[in-house]
């Protein structure tokens, strides 16, 4: 029987083929990157106390602003200020969902699940960045003015 965190990295490895690679995301380890002008990045994050019966995970997304947050290594969501979320601030009631997973968790069923909500929620989030001007504009009423102004003058 998988252990927990074999059973989340079977998820992870499936993820890739059947949703975010035909989509453009480049898979490093439990983080996609999909280039482009506004950089996209999905993030599994484990949880500091997973052990060999329990291991929790959750999702944290974020939009990379070229030239706003410089940073060396791999592209990970922190790097994405003021443009970053865990998936669960999107879902109905939104907050902060992390996943559980036992040796009794069903591989395809936790697979099945987390594209289901990328696709409806993540996916989305970042079209909605599609375009610089449409970006700035949902950025304009988040972050701080400095922010801003960086934005118009990058943009």
């Amino acid at each position: 029987m998988p252990t927990p965190q074999e059973i989340i990295a079977a998820a992870v490895k499936e993820l890739h083929p059947r949703l975010l690679k035909p989509q453009g995301f480049r898979k490093n380890g439990k983080t996609w990157i999909r280039p482009g002008d506004w950089t996209s990045v999905i993030q599994i994050q484990l949880s500091a106390w997973n052990d060999s019966d329990e291991a929790k995970f959750t999702i944290n997304v974020g939009i990379h602003l070229p030239g706003y947050k410089e940073f060396t290594g791999t592209l990970k969501p922190h790097h994405c200020w003021p443009t970053q979320a865990r998936l669960g601030k999107f879902m109905d009631p939104p907050g902060d969902k992390w996943w559980s997973v036992t040796r009794e968790t069903d591989p395809a069923a936790l697979t099945d699940e987390l594209a289901r909500l990328l696709s409806t929620y993540a996916l989305p989030w970042f079209e909605s960045y599609e375009s610089i001007a449409a970006g700035c504009g949902k950025l304009r009423t988040r972050v701080p003015e400095q922010v801003a102004a960086h934005l118009k003058s990058a943009g």
